[in-house]
């Protein structure tokens, strides 16, 4: 398919893009970019997105993998990958951290994050093109045991209505009350002061 060393991520006017020789092989991704950022997330978030993409999409140049051709298994086997992957300046083998026990892989917050951008993409798609099957388990999918199987303290009850996808992010502001002369005038007047 191409050099992994092909693609990187270029910041233009405050949005984040793959760019590179082999980024029409993922113009999808641009796209799931720019959708997070429609939506308002913070461009730290899609920054972040954008590099655990473009770490996905150059493991799949180095797997001879297409976008389109990722399966479950693929998933899994890049999953391994994140786990054992090697780091420039970080020691190896024998040499174990401190911090975490680990002498290979990346931390489980960054695995985690780069599953989570991955599956976010494949959502993406699959809101786009409603015939497009998804390689990640949903969440659903992901807790039961058995078909129809729900467990937990209030396992009986009905699932809510899912969210739609469509959702713009809107800021949560805080309303704190303050001291002014209005609101102590009300005060008074209602306790009869």
């Amino acid at each position: 398919m191409g050099d992994s060393t092909n693609l990187r991520v270029d910041e233009d006017d405050g949005s984040w893009r793959l760019a590179g020789a082999a980024v029409s092989q993922f113009a999808v991704v641009n796209d799931y970019l720019g959708y997070l950022a429609d939506r308002r997330y913070s461009p730290r978030t899609v920054r972040a997105y954008a590099y655990d993409l473009l770490s996905f999409t150059r493991w799949l140049l180095d797997q001879d993998l297409a976008l389109e051709a990722v399966r479950t298994e693929t998933m899994l086997q890049y999953l391994a990958y994140c786990r054992t992957a090697t780091h420039p300046g970080r020691p190896g083998g024998n040499v174990y951290s401190i911090c975490d026990g680990r002498n290979a892989g990346y931390a489980p917050a960054t695995v985690n994050r780069r599953l989570a951008a991955v599956s976010g993409l494949f959502e993406f798609q699959a809101m786009r093109d409603p015939g497009f099957v998804s390689p990640m388990p949903r969440r659903a999918e992901r807790r039961r045991t058995a078909a129809g199987e729900r467990a937990g303290l209030l396992g009986h009850l009905a699932t809510a209505k899912p969210s739609s996808r469509l959702r713009v992010r809107q800021p949560h502001f805080e309303v704190r009350a303050g001291r002014s002369p209005e609101r102590e005038t009300a005060i008074a007047e209602t306790m009869g002061l």
